[in-house]
């Protein structure tokens, strides 16, 4: 999956089934408490491991297409 693009240009992370919400974070260049208040806002879907908070990578590429069109990504 090197260097893989999917529709709309989007660029899945290597290797990963579910990133945290500092990674969702880093990738979009916005503050943790950004993406925070996407989850709580219902935007976004997390799956709890534990207390570990997780955010599936399908769920990252969804809402980047659903953003891509309106600029915010």
């Amino acid at each position: 999956m090197a260097n893989e693009r999917l529709p709309g240009g989007l660029v899945p992370p290597e290797g990963k089934a579910f990133l945290s919400i500092s990674e969702v974070a880093r990738r979009w260049g916005v503050s943790t408490r950004t993406v925070q208040r996407f989850v709580a806002d219902g935007l976004l879907e997390v799956v709890h491991f534990g207390r570990a908070v997780r955010i599936a990578v399908n769920e990252v590429l969804r809402f980047e297409a659903t953003r891509r069109s309106m600029n915010f990504i």
